[in-house]
């Protein structure tokens, strides 16, 4: 039986498939180990290196390789765009913002400080977010003075109507007049400009009938004047009606006149009812 020896173990060489000729030739020599180690050395140097195997390559090697690297400067490009992003969206938070306050809410605050916590005040005001932008026809006219007595300052807002009505005696128009006084707060009146209102309060015929835009006619009572002049007259539920005049575009108002019946005067409104305070 031969024997190889090698570093790790030793080899039979039974288990070997040599031919005949080789065996016979082995065994001529002296030192069989020595010699068969030096034939595979020989063998070895003269053979080309073996690739590494794809298959040895380990899993986290594969992976990292799938991995393209990432650039420091894409990541810096990244940052400078979602940083002008916000930094735009904040500029235009902050003109919306600012946009959010109209001039006319200022002159509501002036007009708070004149007018205090009337209650009819707070009805008026609160009509302006219901107001059209554009119009077309007659415009209220705003005429301010100062109460000589408090230093306060009164404000008249007046609309005159577009038809004239014949009298037996003369013609009149009809104006519709909104104030406001410190000592009396808002009021609404109307005025002819000839002719007497006239309305028995006993018999319940002192009201004007009201028909705002397409509406359906409203009945407001009316007093006199303190100085008894009869052209003029007090509307009593003047926070609706003045409400109404805040958001309408036509105003039909029927009058009791004097010896005259009742006459109907209108009011076609370039804009509605927009409170001034200057």
């Amino acid at each position: 039986m031969v024997i190889l020896t090698t570093k790790y173990k030793s080899m039979n060489l039974n288990d070997l498939k040599i031919d005949d000729d080789l065996v016979e030739y082995l065994s001529t020599k002296p030192n069989l180990n020595e010699f068969i180690n030096q034939c595979i050395r020989d063998a070895q140097t003269k053979e080309p290196k073996v690739p590494v195997s794809k298959d040895i390559v380990s899993k986290d090697t594969v992976e990292q390789s799938t991995v393209p690297p990432v650039d420091d400067n894409f990541i810096k490009f990244i940052l400078i765009i979602l940083g002008i992003v916000f930094f735009v969206a904040f500029l235009f938070l902050m003109i919306k913002s600012c946009g959010n306050s109209p001039q006319h809410n200022h002159n509501n605050v002036d007009t708070a400080m004149v007018l205090g916590n009337d209650s009819d005040t707070q009805i008026v005001d609160s009509i302006d977010k219901t107001t059209p932008t554009s119009y077309s026809g007659s415009s209220w006219n705003f005429e301010f003075d100062q109460d000589k007595m408090d230093n306060s300052k009164r404000i008249y807002a007046r609309i005159t109507s577009d038809n004239v009505v014949g009298l037996d005696y003369s013609s009149t128009d009809a104006t519709i007049c909104v104030r406001y006084m410190k000592k009396y707060g808002y009021e609404a009146l109307i005025t002819l400009s000839s002719g007497q209102i006239f309305g028995n309060e006993y018999n319940q015929d002192n009201y004007i009938l009201v028909k705002f835009d397409d509406g359906r006619a409203k009945k407001y009572y009316f007093d006199e004047t303190s100085d008894g002049s009869s052209e003029t007259v007090f509307i009593r539920k003047k926070s609706d009606f003045i409400a109404h005049c805040k958001k309408s575009k036509k105003i039909r108002i029927e009058i009791p006149i004097f010896d005259n019946g009742r006459q109907v005067f209108d009011f076609k409104v370039g804009k509605p009812l927009t409170w001034r305070t200057k």
